[in-house]
């Protein structure tokens, strides 16, 4: 599934946190690395650089290549993985130049925006925890119900088979109204309004009880989880509570973050979160989306 990682370097030792993370994964998915600095320096001096990291790597004996281009950062990312075969990019959200500001910045938000491949997004905080070395990690994957949340699934997957890892299938219920608030006559509706979350976390259940058996007939470990408040809050709680290590969603195309899957969810967890987050394009798949239709998801 994935034989190219794209891994776009600034000269900076916070932008290079990606190479130990594609590093492990190029050697798990046995892909070949392509190291791709804009020209922000000389290019000699961008040679010279991607060149020594280059050696280090193939002393793993990973296949790795050097890209020098004349664009700037944004615009070299996109058009390399516009005109070559790139299966994933893996980058920092922090660096010296337009990876140095935050995910948010004009470079990542460029990408998302433009890319049809996953984005690997890794946190350059000190007191983040690297997902290099994490063994047989596990690989959150919120749920909606919807085709453009399934397409987060194969590529959680793939990952999960590749790094001996456990998917973790997360569904949010919202929160039902405080009754308590209420006075009595308005109480019946409110009890109509429990009795339509408790069946939404039936169809939970089942919907996510069948990708477990699906997985799990295909040598996965897979665990669910179902609870109930804010989206985004909730599933950031999930990733501290379930000891998570990395996050698998979908964004929804076009506009990149600013309209991610699952209303802000996405938004909510890459502002707010702290883990490396795997964030998938999804019009391709949702084109089919065999898992949605065999569990007769809601359209999306």
């Amino acid at each position: 599934m994935y034989q190219t990682l794209l891994v776009p370097l600034d000269g900076s030792k916070l932008a290079e946190r990606a190479v130990p993370v594609a590093a492990q994964l190029a050697q798990a998915v046995q892909a070949r690395l392509v190291l791709l600095q804009a020209i922000g320096v000389h290019v000699a001096e961008a040679r010279t650089y991607l060149g020594e990291i280059a050696i280090g790597l193939r002393a793993r004996g990973l296949h790795v290549d050097t890209v020098v281009a004349p664009e700037p950062a944004a615009e070299a990312i996109v058009s390399f993985i516009s005109t070559r075969p790139v299966d994933m990019v893996i980058m920092s959200t922090h660096g010296r130049s337009g990876l140095g500001r935050a995910v948010f910045g004009s470079v990542a938000e460029a990408v998302l925006t433009h890319s049809h491949v996953p984005i690997l997004l890794l946190r350059s905080a000190k007191d983040v925890p690297d997902f290099a070395p994490a063994v047989h990690p596990r690989i959150l994957v919120p749920l909606d119900g919807s085709h453009f949340a399934v397409a987060a699934l194969p590529h959680a997957a793939a990952l999960a088979k590749a790094l001996d890892g456990t998917l973790v299938l997360t569904e949010v219920c919202l929160e039902p109204i405080d009754m308590s608030i209420w006075n009595a006559n308005t109480r019946q509706l409110l009890n109509d309004i429990e009795h339509i979350h408790q069946r939404e976390r039936r169809h939970a259940q089942g919907y996510l009880g069948h990708l477990q058996a699906q997985f799990e007939a295909e040598g996965l470990k897979v665990e669910t989880c179902i609870c109930r408040g804010a989206p985004g809050e909730r599933v950031r709680q999930q990733c501290e509570q379930l000891g998570a290590n990395l996050v698998v969603m979908a964004t929804h195309g076009r506009s990149g973050v600013s309209r991610a899957l699952m209303g802000s969810v996405a938004l909510d967890v890459l502002h707010h979160g702290h883990l490396p987050m795997l964030l998938v394009h999804p019009t391709a798949h949702a084109q089919r989306a065999p898992e949605a239709e065999a569990v007769g998801l809601k359209p999306a």
